[in-house]
């Protein structure tokens, strides 16, 4: 038997159009959404989120027909569409997308850098250090060792609003601004003895799955990417600059001429042997050890009445110091899924993820039919995480 889904047009939308598709969305799937915060407003479905993978995988798929809808939809069976959305709709996922909570949930995590954090909600008495650390004794410890602190902004997505400072002169500059220019966010310690790539910091991408298909389980279940790919600092590091073409590793301080001319992504057999041998093994079990606390947290908050099938993709990124301990930097909602700017060898990579996804959860979902069905992550590809 074939089956259908809807593919909706591109993302170029105004206010308006995005409201109704939202509330048209809202009338067939019966799903309260309520209001979509302004940045994840362009991610709602699945069809938008992956619409470039989707269209590649269907057209090249044959249980899957092309059909002519006057809507302008490829494929359309919005009853069996409206059944499986990109989104935990759910799960309180959202509180992993906020800095500051995010930091809150995971306070006791071995592999997150000593961290404090501002929450504007608790103006009076709005900061909180983790690992069971006291404030005071940070700012001695970072005064002994002359160490560096990152203020991360809760907004501050794509590299913005990140401020460089020593930790006593950082926490007076934050904390001290007037109510209506402040923000929550989080103050993290500089991380010591990086593992570099051609003198250069990066950051190892691995891609989570969260999912919930079976009507029956009220639990949600996870499976972990086993290839992940590696983000790189613009310039060379330089422990004592400011500079944030050295210590940031965002893909958006790129011009056209450095993806021309500049290896900014990497997979991991671009890394010296010894050194993935070496990170590898311990990368990988702080990525099934933060998952799980993930998902234990999620599960404990969620409520499972009448939840429709549905999952989330979301990365986890990790720096690696010398000893090749993983420090964990950034849980990432909404990872990037444009490809046009990426390197050769991440376009594949991340083809070959999101077409491996679609067949285990879109198209396994639809081919069994069922309220029962269990997708099988094969484990040369992926972990899964109980």
């Amino acid at each position: 038997m074939k089956y259908t889904y809807s593919i909706l047009p591109p993302l170029r939308k105004g206010e308006s159009e995005l409201h109704r598709d939202i509330v048209r969305l809202q009338s067939e799937t019966n799903i309260r959404w309520g209001k979509v915060p302004d940045h994840h407003k362009y991610y709602w479905s699945t069809a938008l989120l992956y619409r470039n993978f989707l269209l590649d995988f269907f057209q090249t798929h044959p249980d899957w027909k092309k059909t002519s809808q006057p809507d302008g939809a490829d494929y359309c069976n919005f009853d069996q569409h409206s059944r499986l959305k990109n989104h935990l709709v759910s799960y309180p996922i959202q509180n992993f997308h906020l800095k500051h909570m995010m930091a809150e949930i995971l306070s006791n995590n071995m592999y997150l850098p000593f961290t404090i954090i501002y929450n504007l909600k608790n103006r009076d008495d709005p900061l909180k250090a983790c690992h069971g650390r006291k404030i005071k004794h940070l700012k001695r410890k970072s005064a002994v060792h002359n160490r560096r602190w990152f203020w991360k902004p809760t907004k501050g997505g794509g590299g913005r609003g990140i401020v460089v400072e020593h930790l006593t002169p950082l926490l007076d500059s934050i904390t001290s601004k007037p109510r209506q220019q402040a923000q929550s966010g989080i103050f993290q310690q500089e991380i010591p003895d990086l593992l570099l790539f051609q003198n250069r910091k990066f950051e190892l991408r691995y891609y989570v799955v969260l999912y919930k298909l079976s009507a029956h389980t009220t639990c949600l279940s996870s499976a972990i990417y086993n290839y992940p790919h590696a983000i790189i600092a613009k310039q060379d590091f330089d422990p004592t600059s400011h500079d944030r073409n050295k210590i940031i590793t965002n893909r958006s301080f790129l011009s056209g001429k450095d993806r021309r001319n500049l290896v900014y992504q990497a997979t991991l057999k671009d890394f010296p042997l010894k050194d993935t041998q070496a990170f590898q093994p311990v990368v990988m079990k702080a990525l099934v050890d933060t998952t799980r606390q993930i998902v234990g947290y999620l599960n404990s908050h969620f409520n499972p009445t009448q939840s429709p099938p549905q999952y989330e993709v979301i990365a986890l990124d990790f720096m690696i110091d010398k000893e090749y301990h993983p420090w964990l930097v950034e849980i990432n909602r909404n990872p990037c899924v444009k490809i046009e700017k990426d390197m050769p060898d991440i376009k594949t990579l991340k083809k070959n993820f999101y077409h491996r996804l679609i067949d285990i959860l879109i198209h396994g979902f639809y081919r069994h039919s069922n309220s029962n069905f269990v997708p099988v992550f094969p484990p040369s590809d992926w972990t899964a995480v109980s």
